[in-house]
């Protein structure tokens, strides 16, 4: 299971503000086919019918946006964003440096402490991990472990 918070618990402003995150993410590189997927995924997941068409989101992701911090109503509804951010990241196959700078960035308009991004980077990737159990072999396991970083 996912160690964050369900998307079932997310307010639409909550959505909202996830979603354009990880689009800002995801546009830091050009954005990837597999990090689109997943941010899609997410938005369409919520199930909410109030939300605009998921399209009009990606016509309004400026890299230089900034997270209305007031669209979360919890801690764990931030760490959640940030969570759904490094796997954003990861979509691709790799998070890489300017990746991390947009997450840090963001956390920042969350008002988010450093230790507390690392920690979840961490956790992200631990979790990441242990989905790969069904590989053949550990050596499988430690090759993809390497890729991560």
């Amino acid at each position: 299971m996912f160690p964050f918070a369900n998307i079932e618990t997310m307010s639409a402003g909550a959505i909202l503000a996830t979603t354009q995150a990880m689009l800002k993410v995801a546009g830091v590189e050009g954005v990837q086919a597999a990090e689109l997927e997943l941010i899609h995924n997410f938005y369409q997941s919520s199930g909410d019918a109030s939300l605009p068409a998921f399209e009009t989101l990606q016509e309004k992701a400026p890299l230089n946006r900034h997270i209305d911090r007031n669209a979360l109503a919890s801690p764990v509804e931030q760490e959640m964003l940030v969570a759904l951010c490094v796997m954003t990241g990861y979509a691709d196959g790799e998070l890489s440096a300017d990746e991390v700078v947009a997450i840090r960035s963001i956390a920042t308009d969350l008002e988010m402490a450093s230790e507390q991004v690392d920690k979840i980077i961490a956790q992200v990737k631990d979790y990441m991990l242990s989905q790969l159990s069904h590989l053949p072999d550990a050596a499988s396991v430690a090759r993809v472990a390497k890729e991560l970083g």
